[in-house]
């Protein structure tokens, strides 16, 4: 790879109800101070987007259309973008989330002094929190947290067909999925200090409000994290790895367990005494933590 010529593929999805999202999505990639990068744009069955985003944008965007998944608009736009482009490296963004104005050029840099990292992370911050307190990120620190998302991820070229093999599992928390099979192979998530993706809280209940916190959607949440492990148990399966499926099967087991305490009304409220307390003083939390496991709220 040359380091001085990067080719950048920044990819990101629209989807209908996204709309008031795309001008401000637009105003942050003009505002780049490096122009040295292509948009993708999926463009999941949004009629204004297109027009939006012509009449805005001071750089190059070429569109392709999908109607699918989360996870599978991602895909088809990644195997588009390999068909038919020149690239070094592809970073997503979500629509709804805005990167500084130092995104491109951060990537830029970073990539010229660590040009042989398949995958890493972009800051990510939501109000003045931020997610990642560190540097890198290692098994244990994302084990039971989630600290990434799809609009922080940049992947290297030799890394898409990775990425497009694990999307065969079908995780529904397929960015955190992701995030777990490269450390199992990797050991490092590394996370690019320079610069910062602003989290769109509105689709991310934060536990500090508490709006979520009921028994229907702690259920909901176990229920994803015990896929999530679940998936990570099958591919550790899959790749003959044996020295961490012993991690997974506690952690289904545990939300299992969490499921069974939370049945009774007494132990509900109980619970939910116990995880206000556990998060009262944590910054970097989000709606995904309201499923804890007992032990970690010392019940």
């Amino acid at each position: 790879m040359n380091k001085k010529n990067l080719n950048l593929i920044i990819m990101t999805v629209v989807y209908p109800g996204a709309t008031n999202h795309v001008k401000k999505f637009v105003n942050s990639m003009n505002n780049q101070t490096n122009k040295k990068f292509n948009l993708i744009v999926v463009n999941d069955n949004n009629k204004n987007a297109a027009k939006i985003i012509d009449d805005k944008s001071n750089f190059e965007v070429r569109f392709f259309n999908s109607r699918s998944s989360r996870v599978n608009n991602r895909v088809k736009g990644l195997r588009f973008v390999i068909k038919n482009t020149k690239f070094d490296y592809i970073a997503f963004l979500d629509i709804d989330d805005y990167p500084d104005k130092n995104f491109v050029k951060s990537i830029h840099d970073f990539t010229k002094k660590n040009n042989k990292i398949k995958m890493f992370s972009t800051k990510l911050k939501m109000k003045n929190n931020f997610f990642q307190k560190k540097n890198s990120l290692i098994l244990s620190d994302i084990i039971n947290d989630h600290q990434v998302g799809y609009g922080t991820l940049c992947l290297r070229k030799d890394f898409t067909a990775d990425f497009i093999f694990a999307s065969k599992y079908k995780a529904l928390l397929f960015d955190w999925f992701i995030s777990l099979i490269y450390l199992l192979k990797y050991k490092f998530l590394y996370i690019n200090y320079k610069s910062t993706i602003i989290y769109n809280s509105s689709h991310n209940t934060t536990l500090k409000k508490w709006k979520s916190l009921n028994k229907k959607n702690i259920v909901k949440i176990i229920n994803l994290k015990k896929d999530l492990y679940s998936k990570v148990l099958k591919f550790l399966k899959d790749k003959n790895y044996k020295s961490q499926r012993n991690i997974f099967k506690k952690k289904i087991l545990d939300m299992s367990d969490l499921s069974i305490f939370i049945k009774d009304k007494k132990r509900l409220k109980k619970y939910k005494k116990h995880l206000k307390k556990y998060i009262k003083n944590k910054k970097n939390l989000g709606w995904l933590d309201n499923a804890q496991p007992l032990y970690r709220l010392g019940l």
